[in-house]
């Protein structure tokens, strides 16, 4: 009875150890999918170039839990990166059709252009930066309000 109960760990402790294997060399492969997808979009955006390096580096050599985890993180910040994105395409669809308004005054078209360039270029910069940008950028014209003026908020991007 002792020889099989022996046998048995022996076996299971192989079993174990390519269940592990093939875990390690998932994350593996789940992290060099991101890398190869993303790499060329991470030239645009400092934060997303971050990540595909940390991702890169990861690969190569951290502990299974540390790569998976670092998965489950990207994940998270991608889809908020997307979310982001989203709304940006959504504002800058919204200010296109303000300004094919011919109805809309000199004042307000230069004020719709500066949102519409800033947001464009949001989408370099990190999720946090997005968030703020979309919000400075979603107001609208309003003729009698003062900071709508060459040097508003909205011209610093």
């Amino acid at each position: 009875m002792k020889i099989i109960a022996i046998f048995l760990l022996a076996n299971i402790g192989c079993i174990l150890g390519r269940t592990i294997e093939q875990l390690n060399a998932n994350a593996t492969k789940q992290l060099e999918s991101i890398v190869e997808k993303y790499k060329y979009l991470a030239t645009e955006n400092a934060e997303l170039s971050q990540w595909i390096k940390k991702l890169f580096k990861a690969s190569k050599g951290n502990a299974m839990l540390d790569k998976m985890k670092l998965h489950a993180q990207f994940l998270l910040y991608d889809e908020r990166r997307k979310y982001e994105e989203g709304r940006i395409k959504s504002r800058v669809n919204a200010i296109d059709d303000l300004i094919k308004d011919t109805k809309i005054s000199q004042k307000c078209l230069k004020y719709y252009r500066r949102q519409k360039k800033s947001l464009q270029m949001a989408y370099k910069f990190s999720n946090k930066t997005k968030l703020s940008n979309i919000l400075k950028n979603s107001k609208t014209c309003d003729e009698k309000d003062e900071s709508n003026e060459e040097n508003d908020e909205y011209s610093y991007y």
